[in-house]
C-alpha cells in the first residue's frame, strides 16, 4: 500500500516540474534544489518498499517507520496538489477567465494590477517552498532509520527474495470425507474430463480446462476431487500432480513432473532433456496433469510443456487451478469452472465437523446460535471456515464465542496467520496502482453493491488512474475500467451485475465484495477507512471526534428511515474522502468543512440539504462532489466554480435548475450529471474539457453543445418539432467520441427532426422512441455504419419499419410497441424485387444484417405478416440473410401468423427462438414448420445441432414456449 502512494507521489512531482518549465513559471533559488532532492529521496525509498512491506506483518517498528513514510507521502501530495492548483488559479487569471472579463488595454492601474498579482505569485511559491523544506526534512530522518533496519533494495523491481508468507506446496490426496459440498461441482468436471467431444481439445488433440476462483474457495480441494475419483482414475493411465506457484521455474516444474510419474530426474539439469523425457513417459498414454496454482501470464513458459506431451493418447487432459481467468485464457482453456461459495448448509456442515470435536461435542447447543452467526461472517469461505471453526474447537466458553462474533475477523491473530496470506500472495502480485484501487474498496459496506462507473470517477479524483494533463489520458475511465476487470479476474470482486446491452456480450456496472476480501483490505488500511452504520445510532454525542489522526476516508450511512434531527460531526485528522449518504446535515457546518480541507471526493447523497455554503471553496483539492437526491436544494453557490480541480459534479434528482455563474472556471469537469433535472445548460457551452454530459438534453438546447467535442459516453436528448437550428448548430458529427444516442419525445410529428440529426461517425448505439411520426427516415440509416445496437421503441404511429438490414456493423434489434405496422416486409431486410430477381439496393445488398446476433419485437398488437424469402431466394447461395443470428425473441404479437421458415433457415447460425404462447396461436406460427429432417440435416451440416436439441419441434427448447 505505501508502495502505491509512494509511487503517485513521485510521479507527481516530475509532473509538477514539467508543468512548471510547460508554463514558463520558474521555481525560486533553492527551491529547485528541495524539489529534486525531494524525488531522489522518495526514489531511495521506494527501492525497499517491497521488503518493509512484507516485514511490516511481523515487525511492528517497520510498521510504524511506514506509517510515518505513508503520512509523509499524504502530506506530500496535499503539498503538491495545492502547487498544482496555484499554477491552474495564476492561469486562469492570466487569461482573464477567473475575472469572468476579457484582458482589458494594458493603462497604469493594470500594470499595478499586475505587479500585485506577480508579488502573490511570489508569495504562493516562497509558501510552497517552505512546506517542502519542512517535509524534505523528516523525509531525511526517515531515511536515516531505514537504514538501521537494513532492508533488502529493489530498485529492479523484481520480488523481495524473503517471504513471511510462503505458499505451502499442494499434492493430490485428500480425506473426501472431510470436504462439504462441491458434489455438483465434482460431476461437472468429471463429465467434461470424460467427454469425448471432438471439438475439445487443442491443436496437439490435448483439452485444457481451468478451475478459477478466490483464494480460499476450495480451488486445489475439487482439484484433489478430481483425481480421486474412481472414474477418473479408471480412465486415465497416469495421473500427474504438480505445485506450480510463483514463479514459474521450468526446471522445478518438469522435474515434478517426472518424478510425479515415479521417475528419477536427479541426473537431468537442463530443460530440454526433461522435456524429452517427459515425452517419452506419456507417449501413447492418457493422462491427466494437474498444474496447481498457477500465476503466470507468460504462455512462453507453457508452450514447451505442451510440445513435450502433444504425443499423449486422446482424451489427455491438462487441468489447471488459478486465481486469475486471464490466466486460464493464456493458457488455451477450453473450459473455465468457477468456483463459488459453500451454500449455507454445507458451510454449516463444514464448521460443526471441526469446531464441535473433542470437548465442545457436549457443548453443542450452548454454543450452535453463536456459531451460526459466525458462519455468516464467513460468507460460505471454505479456508474462512475451516480457519475460524480451528480456533473455536479450543474455546468452549460462551463468553469465548460471543467475544469471537463481536470482533473483527481482520483483528484475529489466526486470520493474520492462517488467512490472509491466501489473499496476500493476490495483493503482493498487483502493480502499484491496483493495490491502491483495492484498498480503497475498504471505505464501502459490507455487502454494498458498489456502482463500477461511480469507483472508476472517484479513483480518478484520488489519482489511482493517473495524471490528465497529458493527451493520452484523454480515456482514463477506460484505464479505470481496465483496473477494474484485472481486479475481478483476479477473483478479488464477486456477484457482478451486468448490463443487457447485448445476450451474447454483457458489460459489468455492479458488484460485490466478498467478506473475507473486504476484511482483507480493512486488515491492510487498519485505522485508514472508518465506516459507521445507522448514523443515528451511533454519532448522538456530538461533543467527540470519530476517527483517528490518520484517517482517510469515512462512509457514514443510514438505510433506515431518515430523521428529522440533522446532525453535526466532527472528524479527527484530515479525510481524503467523505461518503455522507443519508447523513442528514442540511448543510455542511464550518466544523466539519476545517476538517475536510485536504478532501478529495466528497458525497452528500440523500443528506436532505437544503444549502451549500459557499465555504465550500476553500475545498481546493475536490475532484469528486456527488450532490444527488437532495431535492430541496435549489441551487448552486458561486463559490462552487471555484474548484478548479473538480472533475465530477453530480446534482441529479435536485431542485437546481442553472448553473452559476463564472461556471467556466471549473476548466477540469469531465462528467456532469443531472438526471431528473429540467437544467437550462446555458454556460455549459464554456467546459470544453466536458467528457460525459449525463441526463435528459432538451432538444432546444442542444446548440449549448457545440463546442464540446471531447463528448463522449450516451447523450440524451429531448426532442421537439421545432428543433431543427439547435440541431445543426450541436454539430453533432464532430463528437466523435460520442458511442451513444437516445432520442424521446412525446410529442414530435415531424420527420425533420430526424432528418436533421448528424450522428457522430462512431456511433454504437441508438435509441428512438416515443416520438409520433408516421414514416421514419431512411437517410437516418446511411450514416450509422458503425452502428450496433438499435431501439425503436413506442413509435405510437409508424406504419413501416425502416431498411435496418443495410446496417452492417448491428449486431443488436429491438422493436418494441410499434401499434400500428402490420406486414414487415423485404424492404426491412435490405433486399428488393428487380426484374431479375433480387438485386443490391447498396453494397451490402446480398447480406442482410450481415452482423445481426439478437433480435427482439415486441407488443406489435396489429402485426399480421412477416413476408419469407421466395424458394429460389432460399436456394441462392449468394444471398444470405442474419448469417449470425442466434437469438429470435417473438413476444405479445398476437396476430402474427406464421413464421417466415425459409428466411429463418438461411439463418443457418441461430440457436434460440423465443415465443410468447400467452400471445400467440401456437398451431397459427407453427404450422409450417422446419421437418425433423431438416433438423439432423443442420446437425450433420455444422457438426452440432442448436443448443438444447430435442427431438422434436414443438418440444425443442429452440422454441422457448414461455
Amino acid at each position: 500500500m505505501v508502495d502505491a502512494v509512494v509511487s503517485h507521489v513521485v510521479e507527481s512531482i516530475a509532473e509538477i516540474v514539467m508543468n512548471t518549465v510547460a508554463d514558463e513559471i520558474g521555481l525560486l533559488t533553492g527551491v529547485e534544489t528541495e524539489v529534486r532532492k525531494l524525488a531522489s529521496n522518495f526514489k531511495k525509498i521506494r527501492g525497499v518498499l517491497d521488503d518493509a512491506e512484507e516485514r511490516m506483518i511481523k515487525d511492528s517498528n517497520v510498521k510504524a517507520w511506514l506509517e510515518e513514510l505513508e503520512d509523509i507521502c499524504y502530506e506530500m501530495d496535499d503539498i503538491l496538489d495545492e502547487w498544482n492548483t496555484m499554477i491552474l488559479k495564476w492561469n486562469l487569471k492570466e487569461d482573464g477567465v477567473i475575472a469572468g472579463t476579457p484582458q482589458k488595454k494594458k493603462n497604469v492601474c493594470s500594470f499595478i494590477s499586475s505587479s500585485c498579482f506577480c508579488v502573490k505569485k511570489l508569495g504562493g511559491r516562497r509558501d510552497i517552498a517552505i512546506k517542502i523544506r519542512k517535509l524534505n526534512g523528516r523525509l531525511e530522518s526517515v531515511i536515516n532509520e531505514m537504514r538501521q533496519f537494513k532492508f533488502l533494495s529493489n530498485l529492479s523491481g523484481s520480488s523481495s527474495s524473503s517471504q513471511v508468507w510462503k505458499r505451502v506446496s499442494s499434492t493430490s490426496m485428500v480425506d473426501v470425507s472431510n470436504v462439504q459440498g462441491r458434489v455438483s461441482d465434482l460431476n461437472i468436471l468429471v463429465k467434461k474430463l470424460l467427454g469425448e467431444s471432438s471439438n475439445g481439445g487443442d491443436a496437439s488433440g490435448i483439452k485444457i480446462m481451468s478451475i478459477v476462483g478466490l483464494g480460499g474457495i476450495g480451488k486445489t480441494t475439487l482439484a484433489q476431487l478430481v483425481c480421486n475419483d474412481s472414474r477418473v482414475k479408471g480412465h486415465f493411465d497416469q495421473q500427474i500432480w504438480v505445485c506450480v506457484s510463483d514463479p514459474f521455474d521450468e526446471i522445478k516444474v518438469a522435474r515434478a513432473m517426472i518424478q510425479s510419474l515415479k521417475k528419477d530426474s536427479s541426473n537431468l539439469d537442463e530443460l530440454d532433456p526433461l522435456l524429452r523425457e517427459i515425452n517419452r513417459m506419456t507417449y501413447g498414454r492418457r493422462f491427466i496433469l494437474v498444474l496447481d496454482d498457477v500465476w503466470t501470464e507468460d504462455y512462453t513458459k507453457f508452450e514447451p510443456f505442451l510440445n513435450s506431451l502433444k504425443d499423449g493418447s486422446h482424451g489427455s487432459t491438462i487441468l489447471l487451478t488459478t486465481r486469475n481467468v486471464k490466466v486460464a485464457r493464456v493458457f488455451g482453456a477450453t473450459y473455465l469452472h468457477k468456483v463459488e461459495i459453500l451454500e449455507e448448509s454445507e458451510s454449516w456442515s463444514l464448521f460443526t465437523q471441526i469446531a464441535f470435536s473433542g470437548e465442545n461435542r457436549n457443548k453443542r447447543e450452548e454454543l450452535e446460535d453463536y456459531g451460526k452467526k459466525i458462519i455468516k461472517k464467513c460468507n460460505g469461505l471454505p479456508l474462512a471456515i475451516k480457519t475460524i471453526a480451528s480456533l473455536l474447537r479450543f474455546k468452549s466458553s460462551a463468553d469465548e464465542w460471543r467475544n469471537l462474533l463481536c470482533s473483527n475477523i481482520w483483528d484475529l491473530e489466526i486470520a493474520e496467520v492462517q488467512l490472509f496470506p491466501h489473499l496476500y500472495l493476490s495483493y503482493k502480485n498487483l502493480p502499484a496502482p491496483l493495490k491502491r484501487c483495492f484498498t480503497f474498496c475498504a471505505v464501502f459496506p459490507k455487502d454494498e453493491l458498489i456502482d463500477v462507473d461511480k469507483l472508476i470517477k472517484i479513483w480518478m479524483a484520488e489519482g489511482y488512474l493517473g495524471g490528465l494533463s497529458s493527451v493520452e489520458n484523454i480515456d482514463i475511465e477506460a484505464k479505470g475500467r481496465e483496473y477494474f476487470e484485472i481486479l475481478a479476474r483476479l477473483s478479488f470482486f464477486q456477484e457482478f451485475y451486468k448490463d443487457v446491452l447485448f445476450m451474447f456480450e454483457q458489460r459489468i456496472t455492479k458488484f460485490k465484495i466478498h467478506d473475507i476480501v473486504h476484511d482483507f483490505a480493512q486488515y491492510l488500511t487498519k485505522e485508514k477507512s472508518l465506516v459507521i452504520e445507522g448514523v443515528s445510532n451511533k454519532l448522538l454525542d456530538e461533543s467527540k471526534a470519530i476517527g483517528s489522526k490518520n484517517l482517510r476516508h469515512v462512509f457514514l450511512f443510514d438505510k433506515g428511515a431518515i430523521p428529522n434531527e440533522a446532525y453535526t460531526i466532527k472528524i479527527n485528522g484530515y479525510p481524503r474522502g467523505f461518503f455522507g449518504d443519508g447523513f442528514m446535515m442540511r448543510t455542511l457546518s464550518l466544523d466539519l468543512l476545517s476538517s475536510l480541507s485536504n478532501v478529495r471526493e466528497l458525497s452528500l447523497c440523500k443528506c436532505k440539504l437544503t444549502l451549500l455554503t459557499s465555504q465550500v471553496e476553500n475545498l481546493i483539492h475536490l475532484r469528486y462532489l456527488d450532490l444527488s437526491n437532495n431535492e430541496d436544494l435549489k441551487e448552486l453557490p458561486t463559490a462552487v466554480c471555484s474548484l478548479c480541480n473538480l472533475q465530477t459534479l453530480d446534482i441529479s434528482y435536485c431542485g437546481i435548475t442553472r448553473l452559476p455563474q463564472g461556471s467556466e472556471r471549473l476548466i477540469s469537469l469531465r462528467h456532469f450529471i443531472f438526471k431528473g433535472n429540467s437544467l437550462s445548460l446555458e454556460g455549459v457551452n464554456k467546459l470544453t474539457r466536458l467528457q460525459y454530459l449525463v441526463g435528459g438534453v432538451d432538444s432546444m438546447q442542444l446548440g449549448w453543445l457545440k463546442d464540446l467535442n471531447q463528448l463522449g459516453g450516451d447523450l440524451q436528448i429531448n426532442m421537439n418539432d421545432n428543433a431543427v437550428p439547435e440541431i445543426l448548430k450541436a454539430e453533432l458529427r464532430s463528437k466523435i467520441r460520442l458511442h451513444g444516442i437516445s432520442i424521446s419525445g412525446f410529442f414530435t410529428r415531424s420527420t425533420d427532426t430526424l432528418e436533421a440529426l448528424d450522428p457522430p461517425p462512431n456511433l454504437q448505439l441508438l435509441s428512438i422512441g416515443r416520438l409520433t411520426i408516421t414514416e421514419f427516415p431512411a437517410r437516418v440509416m446511411t450514416k450509422v455504419d458503425n452502428l450496433k445496437w438499435l431501439e425503436i421503441t413506442a413509435m405510437f404511429k409508424l406504419s413501416t419499419l425502416p431498411p435496418c438490414g443495410k446496417l452492417p456493423s448491428l449486431e443488436k434489434l429491438i422493436i418494441f410497441y410499434v401499434p400500428c405496422f402490420k406486414f414487415l416486409g423485404r424492404s426491412f431486410l435490405g433486399i428488393e424485387e428487380t426484374e431479375g430477381g433480387t438485386s443490391a439496393s447498396s453494397s451490402y445488398s446480398t447480406i442482410g444484417f450481415p452482423k445481426l446476433k439478437e433480435l427482439s419485437i415486441s407488443s406489435c398488437k396489429i402485426w399480421e405478416e412477416w413476408e419469407d424469402v421466395t424458394q429460389v431466394e432460399e436456394d441462392d447461395t449468394t444471398l444470405s440473410i442474419m448469417p449470425r443470428l442466434q437469438a429470435l425473441h417473438l413476444n405479445a404479437c398476437p396476430k402474427l401468423k406464421a413464421l417466415p421458415h425459409r428466411l429463418l433457415r438461411k439463418a443457418s447460425a441461430i440457436e434460440i427462438i423465443t415465443l410468447n404462447k400467452h400471445s400467440y396461436s401456437t398451431s397459427q406460427v407453427l404450422s409450417k414448420p422446419p421437418n425433423e429432417q431438416w433438423w439432423l440435416e443442420y446437425g450433420k451440416r455444422h457438426g452440432k445441432g442448436p443448443r438444447y436439441i430435442i427431438q422434436n419441434w414443438e418440444q425443442m427448447a429452440r422454441v422457448n414456449f414461455i
